[in-house]
């Protein structure tokens, strides 16, 4: 139950609150006039009390500001409607709403203690106060009171019975139901309850039953109504009971409580007609209140289960729904407030991606903290971005637009706040660099999760010269998932192709050994080749790199060994490897035990890193080189000259060869700075005990100009184009 005193007597003005207490007056004697149809005349016992009713919905809602308007009702009633004394009239009047304020504050205290979310000890809490323990203080203090003025009582212990039971009856069917009455009147209360209602009703969503459902309580009461006989009515008024039962939380819960109040005051007042005019005894008429008494507590234990289970379902919805780290809403709820939108709605996704690329430290609780930071500035900063969710398996954020003529200005502004935005880390500002907005029309047949799919793997085109674009949808298979299903079936069927370039010794032209680097090619169905450009990005954004590395190495031996039986013809065979399996525990030993398996001598072997690729875990990759170096293999540190560090690079990672990055290798004939580079780094490695390779020698001018600079040996497509590894090494050793 709501605490605040909403509409009734809020205002700031004595005229308002007058009114009210007026009003609530009126109210109080209306409900006197309305009780005499529940009234038995002979034992003077209201079986069912409006007033009792009306004064404890008062007080729950308004508490204390309604007291002087039920004050003021009783006392005008008591005094010239039932003229009894002043003494007993005021006693009276004062007396019962006083001790009815004691336990409707007592129960609210209870109430707030426990909390509206535990919904069963607070049903448990209005049973024991309202509905047992205060109707006996109730009918004591009533008794006390006669006994003081001497006022005619009944001295019949039934009376008390009789007089108990008739209080737990109005707490229990009419206090509730006027105290929704009551929050209807208030538009905060009225929209919470019927907010709740609505809500267990749409959950279901079962509209033709519920009419159904209507119709038979409908049928069932027109035919108890139109009974002349009293027991037939108060036996299908039992019968109906049942079925109101079962439209508890499918079909909310004001409706079945309305008709439970209807079916109880109609069965009272016909007993009651019919106990005054001695149809009944009263063994049958207090049978029948009891009976009507065990319905009621039923329904009204089910009311509370009913909504209690509705609010922890929805807990539970609630909880799955979120992402328990950002605890921002993730793609369920995003199909369904999508499928609510008031019309087609756009969806934009917030591409985080760069971020996390450049801050290599960015853990899953950063990330996190980074969508949630990000999600709360522009929930304050943005008028459309008012519920942002989490994107799956990307750093991105997802919002749903409405689709207005001013759509591009919006997420230009959008974009502009990106860049204002600063990601508060470790007592430090990071900017987003190179934010991205993406965005499509919900105007589509594909499925939503598609949607969203096409949506957040789009790959970002760093070369875009807009960071606001709008994704076409595509109805077939996304082709990024095609190439992975090729690559992970290239995987199981040995499908990829070992390919080789040759290198040339530059200052040992006459040298009839073969030195080469081992490439990787996929072909197409068709008969085409995938270049590596086509499927190392993906090889890197499905984890798939120590698995591929695996297989080059294993089957790059496998070819050696079955093709090579002079191995003094090979002076070096190049093969590449990845940050992630040179920072993989035992990727040594693998190697190691490959080499066993094929017989491949270590000497010949030279394994490739890349000057550029991020190392997490340094230490580890220096341990695993240099027990590689131990077998007796050797280091190329590929692409040398590219990095901001590279010298600094090359004093701490163990390398026996540089590979001079192409880049400075291809203008060398025109470019004087390029030549001067060159010639300082082949100065340097001579200097280191280091061999050179120059990558991208295109012509023979190239091979002459790098001879002179004592580079070693030369790479490219003017020494050699890509082959087959098994074409070439069944050319050069003849097998």
């Amino acid at each position: 139950m709501n605490n605040s005193y909403p509409s009734l007597f809020t205002g700031r003005s004595t005229l308002n609150f007058t009114l009210s207490s007026v009003a609530t007056a009126f109210l109080l004697l209306l409900s006197f006039q309305l009780s005499f149809w529940f009234t038995l005349e002979a034992d003077r016992v209201h079986v069912i009390s409006l007033t009792a009713g009306l004064v404890s919905a008062l007080l729950l809602r308004y508490r204390k500001q309604a007291l002087l308007g039920i004050i003021s009702g009783l006392a005008l009633h008591y005094l010239f409607i039932s003229q009894r004394g002043l003494a007993v009239a005021l006693t009276f009047s004062f007396a019962l709403p006083i001790v009815m304020m004691l336990f409707s504050e007592l129960f609210l205290y209870v109430q707030k203690r426990l909390s509206d979310k535990n919904l069963t000890l607070v049903a448990i809490a209005y049973t024991g106060l309202m509905i047992v323990l205060y109707p006996i203080i109730n009918t004591l203090v009533m008794t006390l009171i006669a006994y003081m003025y001497d006022y005619p009582l009944m001295t019949d212990l039934n009376y008390y019975g009789y007089a108990i039971l008739s209080g737990s009856m109005t707490q229990l069917v009419l206090t509730p139901l006027l105290y929704f009455m009551l929050a209807f009147a208030s538009v905060e209360g009225g929209n919470n309850l019927l907010s709740l209602n609505r809500a267990m009703y749409e959950q279901s969503n079962r509209s033709k039953l519920h009419w159904y459902w209507l119709g038979a309580i409908g049928l069932v009461l027109l035919t108890a109504f139109g009974a002349k006989n009293h027991v037939t009515s108060s036996a299908l008024s039992v019968l109906i009971m049942p079925i109101v039962g079962l439209g508890l939380g499918q079909f909310g819960f004001i409706l079945p409580a309305i008709f439970t109040a209807i079916i109880v005051l109609f069965n009272v007042a016909r007993a009651v007609s019919a106990y005054e005019q001695q149809l009944i005894d009263s063994s049958v008429f207090y049978g029948l209140i009891v009976v009507l008494f065990s319905l009621c507590v039923t329904i009204f234990l089910m009311i509370t289960q009913a909504i209690k289970n509705y609010l922890t379902n929805k807990a539970a919805i609630e909880s799955e729904r979120r992402d328990p780290y950002t605890r921002l809403y993730t793609l369920a709820q995003l199909k369904v407030d999508a499928k609510a939108f008031p019309e087609v709605p756009v969806l934009a996704v917030i591409d985080l991606s760069q971020v996390s690329r450049r801050v290599k430290a960015l853990g899953l609780a950063e990330k996190s903290e980074l969508l949630k930071q990000l999600s709360e500035f522009l929930q304050e900063n943005n008028r459309l971005c008012h519920q942002g969710y989490v994107a799956p398996f990307t750093t991105s954020l997802l919002y749903l637009l409405p689709k207005t003529s001013g759509l591009d200005n919006e997420l230009e502004q959008l974009h502009n706040q990106l860049g204002e935005f600063s990601f508060d880390w470790n007592n430090r500002s990071i900017k987003i660099l190179e934010p991205q907005v993406r965005y499509v029309f919900l105007d589509t047949d594909l499925e939503f999760e598609q949607v969203v799919s096409q949506l957040c793997s789009r790959t970002i085109d760093i070369h875009s010269q807009s960071p606001i674009s709008q994704v076409i949808l595509s109805s077939g298979a996304d082709p990024s998932i095609r190439k992975l299903s090729q690559i992970q079936a290239a995987f199981d069927e040995d499908e990829f192709e070992l390919y080789c370039q040759p290198y040339r010794n530059l200052q040992n032209p006459e040298s009839s050994e073969l030195s080469f680097e081992v490439l990787l090619r996929l072909p197409k169905q068709g008969g085409d080749v995938l270049a590596p450009a086509d499927f190392f990005p993906l090889i890197n954004e499905f984890g798939l790199e120590v698995e591929l590395d695996k297989w080059v190495i294993r089957n790059t031996f496998k070819q050696l060994s079955k093709h090579v039986n002079q191995w003094e013809s090979i002076d070096r065979c190049g093969i590449n490897l990845t940050a992630q399996a040179l920072m993989q525990l035992d990727f040594d030993h693998y190697i190691l035990d490959c080499a066993k398996e094929f017989d491949i001598p270590l000497n010949k072997i030279c394994f490739e890193i890349t000057e550029s690729m991020p190392l997490t875990n340094e230490c580890l990759v220096i341990d695993n080189l240099t027990r590689l170096q131990s077998f007796g293999c050797t280091i190329a540190l590929d692409d040398f000259g590219t990095g901001y560090a590279s010298f600094d690079y090359l004093r701490r990672i163990p390398v026996d060869i540089l590979k001079i990055d192409g880049s400075f290798v291809k203008n060398i004939n025109t470019d004087e700075t390029d030549r001067a580079i060159v010639k300082n780094i082949s100065h340097i490695a001579q200097n280191m005990g280091l061999l050179t390779v120059a990558e991208f020698v295109e012509t023979e001018s190239h091979a002459e100009l790098l001879t002179t600079l004592e580079v070693v040996y030369a790479q490219g497509f003017g020494i050699a184009k890509p082959r087959p590894l098994i074409d070439e090494l069944q050319k050069h050793c003849g097998h």
